[in-house]
């Protein structure tokens, strides 16, 4: 089972309703005509402004939310109230502001949604169906944010979208995939999108392009991040540069957690239980146990769910957890 809390107005949370939850609620599955909570574990959750992505490991991709510009995949434009299936079988997904990016078992990429700044990467093109990229890679790994996408093929790089603030070196807008020679791009461990700069992981060391410029030395053993903020889990430790507006930033002295993620301006952590952290105006943080406390912002570790998960997602002020 999938429960998800926080930002709903447009159905991204995929249960049903279109209203905001501190609680977690179970998303519900339109699968063969018929209504269900009940699913397999996802192999991962994608997240747009306001539509969310599943994807299975048979290959079966959900979506539900907004979809006036056609990012959940569907070509009627209208919002999807719960998960209804993608046509297709796909391998990899990733989500925009406004769109989504597709990649079947071939590594064919498929783009859908809205964007003004080269978001789909099909050149000048505002909105579109479902509509291959026409681009031949293999499709190692895709992320994208909120105005852009980088892809890994083997030890090259290809970005398209709003790279204005120098994320990918040069400060330009990329209509269609375009090859960025990233520092030392063999050695690169993975990365992380924030809203404006790309976060390189080597191992024993972080760098980041654009916006918030780090360099940080250590053992890395994973990286998030947020719009405005850049998360890393360094010899054990959970630390955090960048944005604190909203409590965004954690406790720099967090270890001993099995894992973390992070969302749009918030974030959860799996220790002896499941906590939140950050901005939490939508309920995507939950609610306080303390008298008094501050519901929108969470400066400190929130607990908010006691019960075991096998995965934990964040989104744009939405958070998942999966049963």
């Amino acid at each position: 089972m999938i429960l998800a809390c926080g930002s709903n107005g447009k159905y991204q949370l995929g249960n049903g309703s279109d209203e905001d939850s501190s609680e977690f609620i179970p998303c519900k599955f339109l699968i063969d005509g018929q209504i269900t909570q009940s699913v397999q574990r996802p192999l991962k959750i994608l997240h747009g402004g306001n539509h969310t992505m599943v994807l299975f490991e048979n290959g079966q991709l959900f979506s539900c939310g907004d979809n006036t510009f056609g990012q959940c995949g569907h070509d009627s434009p209208q919002l999807i109230t719960v998960f209804t299936q993608v046509p297709g079988k796909w391998s990899n997904a990733s989500c925009g502001w406004e769109f989504s990016i597709l990649v079947n078992d071939k590594s064919e990429l498929f783009v859908c949604g809205s964007g003004s700044k080269g978001e789909l990467g099909l050149g000048d093109t505002t909105q579109c169906k479902l509509t291959k990229i026409p681009i031949d890679l293999q499709v190692d790994d895709i992320q994208s944010t909120v105005q852009y996408t980088l892809l890994r093929s083997g030890d090259n790089f290809y970005a398209w979208g709003n790279g204005k603030k120098g994320q990918f070196i040069e400060k330009a807008i990329f209509q269609t995939p375009t090859k960025v020679d990233l520092p030392r791009s063999k050695d690169i461990k993975s990365y992380a999108l924030t809203k404006d700069s790309v976060v390189l992981n080597y191992g024993s060391s972080i760098k980041s392009l654009g916006r918030l410029e780090i360099e940080v030395q250590g053992q890395i053993q994973s990286i998030k991040t947020m719009w405005s903020s850049i998360h890393y889990q360094i010899d054990g430790k959970l630390s955090s540069q960048g944005n604190n507006s909203h409590g965004q930033l954690s406790d720099n002295h967090l270890t001993n957690f099995e894992s973390f993620e992070t969302g749009s301006e918030h974030g959860i952590l799996q220790k002896d239980q499941l906590y939140s952290w950050g901005w939490g105006e939508h309920g995507n943080c939950g609610t306080s146990s303390e008298p008094n406390h501050d519901q929108i912002v969470f400066k400190q570790l929130n607990p908010i769910y006691d019960q075991p998960v096998s995965l934990i997602s964040c989104g744009c002020a939405t958070t998942f957890i999966v049963q």
